[in-house]
């Protein structure tokens, strides 16, 4: 805990955090009463933090120390295990990747479908395979909202009454954490208004991990089609999901022409009810 703090406010000059210095320094970086004035603690209480004794240390505060001692979202999570606390959920971070990586790395699953989600279903970036085979763009497209509210989405999967069950227990899965975020909860009214069938599985409580699995689909030009579901945490930020889908043998020689077709424009005709408000 002293290292790691001495060493954070010894790369910070007074400038960087808007304080005014007098006169030369011994010793470079912040003082410890600098670090406690910027953070809104006692400059003994931060000494002894720093000392580390055994004192009461809040989330509050840690997050008010993180800031003032500009760290970033690892240091961030590093201060809170020192202090054995458990480190903020990541979905209270800042998002670290931008969206033009994020639809990098989809289009480098071309020709297989590929996407990525967040906690609400909200598609960040999606290939164009993913666009013309399930209808999901990064323009406000929502996937629970789209399955619940458009019957034609739920035509397109023979095993709707499975995926439906596993698409409510994931979100169910996101509840424990985000239940007390407005977005959520607006998420979970829309989704009781557009379907009885959504609110007969959220009554359930059922709970589930996104995990490997065979997707059915059919699609109106290609037919019956069969993936392999893949869903991988992106270490930048575990809020999202990338969900990869790897077509069986039989299937893959017809993704490429779907994908060059998709670059021309011509994607899956959808209502456009999977859009957020």
């Amino acid at each position: 805990m002293r290292d790691f703090l001495r060493s954070r406010r010894a790369r910070l000059s007074p400038e960087q955090t808007g304080i005014v210095s007098y006169g030369r320094r011994r010793t470079p970086g912040l003082r410890r009463e600098e670090v406690a004035v910027l953070a809104g603690v006692g400059v003994s209480w931060y000494t002894w933090l720093e000392q580390g004794r055994d004192i009461r240390v809040s989330s509050a505060v840690l997050d008010a120390l993180a800031r003032a001692l500009q760290l970033d979202d690892t240091e961030r999570t590093h201060l809170y295990r020192l202090c054995s606390l458990n480190p903020p959920d990541p979905v209270a971070r800042r998002r670290s990747l931008e969206v033009s990586r994020l639809r990098r790395i989809v289009d480098g699953w071309s020709p297989n479908p590929s996407y990525v989600v967040d906690s609400y279903g909200n598609v960040i970036a999606a290939n164009v395979t993913a666009t013309s085979i399930f209808g999901v763009t990064d323009q406000g497209y929502n996937c629970p909202v789209a399955f619940f509210s458009d019957p034609l989405i739920r035509q397109r999967y023979p095993e709707r009454a499975e995926v439906a069950r596993r698409m409510v227990a994931h979100l169910r899965a996101s509840a424990g954490r985000l239940l007390d975020d407005p977005e959520f909860q607006s998420l979970v009214d829309r989704l009781h208004a557009a379907s009885t069938a959504f609110t007969e599985l959220w009554s359930r409580h059922e709970i589930m991990q996104e995990s490997p699995g065979v997707v059915l689909f059919r699609h109106p030009r290609l037919g019956r089609l069969v993936f392999e579901q893949t869903a991988l945490t992106i270490a930048d930020d575990p809020d999202l999901r990338l969900m990869v889908y790897l077509a069986l043998p039989d299937d893959e020689g017809r993704l490429p022409e779907l994908a060059l077709s998709a670059g021309r424009g011509k994607t899956l005709e959808m209502s456009g009810t999977g859009r957020a408000a």
